[in-house]
């Protein structure tokens, strides 16, 4: 069965990140805070994906609104 990495709310804008404690390995969104704990590498991936998509749209925003700010 997979599992499903999700943040609390549709639009969290979080990043997720990785944390050890009370001997768990865990996965917490910086943002709305939702936390998996003992995560499966299948998890960790996921968070990974998601995280390296978020920083690609946000240097896609950065040239499209440099390139904008350029056209006015």
């Amino acid at each position: 069965m997979s599992e499903i990495l999700a943040h609390h709310h549709d639009r969290c804008t979080g990043v997720w990140r990785g944390m050890y404690e009370d001997g768990n390995d865990l996965i917490y969104c910086t943002e709305c805070r939702i936390r998996y704990a003992n995560c499966s590498l299948e998890l960790r991936y996921a968070a990974i994906d998601e995280n390296w998509a978020g920083i690609y749209l946000k240097r896609l925003t950065d040239e499209g609104a440099a390139l904008l700010k350029e056209e006015s």
